[in-house]
């Protein structure tokens, strides 16, 4: 059996349902912002929107290209 890569550590923010669309993308031009690639290569960063900002979030990610993880909230009450 050959042996596993080493795993990265995960850090992940639910923001509940903090934030408008606009807020959202802020917040995430502000992390981008302060990320650098070494700490890409040392963690693995995702986020978790409220639903009513998952697509413009998306849309930013997509633009901009940064390896982050976006995950969805669970909607229950």
């Amino acid at each position: 059996m050959g042996e596993n890569p080493p795993r990265r550590r995960l850090v992940s923010g639910n923001w509940k349902m903090h934030h408008d669309h606009l807020e959202a993308i802020a917040t995430v031009q502000r992390l981008l912002y302060r990320l650098e690639p070494k700490d890409y290569e040392a963690t693995e960063v995702g986020m978790h929107p409220p639903f009513t900002a998952i697509r413009s979030v998306q849309v930013l990610l997509d633009q901009d290209g940064p390896p982050l993880r976006l995950g969805a909230q669970n909607c229950h009450w």
